[in-house]
């Protein structure tokens, strides 16, 4: 064990954020503050309550730095953090997060629809 791991009792250091680059600069986006992750072409847009910010990442490599028990893909170009689904309409297969309103893909419905505590 290191003496970091010996420090914080932990073998690996709790992350709640990733760093983007932006402009030059990075900028440390957190988990929480995440709405929902958009794909076109060869960028996706992550999307915060205060801005949306374009990477060049694919939707797998974003997924795959996210914590899977709050993020979800919902359709091939969307993942949504679950606590922001205010609404899902299955029938005509959107969910509503915020104001907005996303596709949902056939594919990850009964995935969303296991995830969700339904009543």
């Amino acid at each position: 064990m290191s003496e970091e791991e010996e420090k914080t009792g932990m073998e690996h250091p709790v992350y709640d954020s990733f760093f983007i680059r932006s402009n030059n600069q990075l900028i440390r986006v957190r988990w929480n503050d995440i709405y929902w992750i958009h794909a076109d072409g060869n960028y996706s847009y992550i999307v915060t309550a205060e801005k949306r910010y374009a990477v060049k990442s694919s939707m797998k490599k974003l997924l795959s730095r996210l914590p899977l028990q709050h993020f979800l893909r919902i359709h091939k170009g969307y993942i949504v953090q679950i606590a922001y689904i205010e609404k899902v309409d299955t029938k005509d297969n959107i969910v509503t997060v915020g104001e907005h309103d996303l596709p949902l893909g056939r594919i990850y419905k009964e995935q969303l629809l296991e995830k969700l505590d339904i009543i």
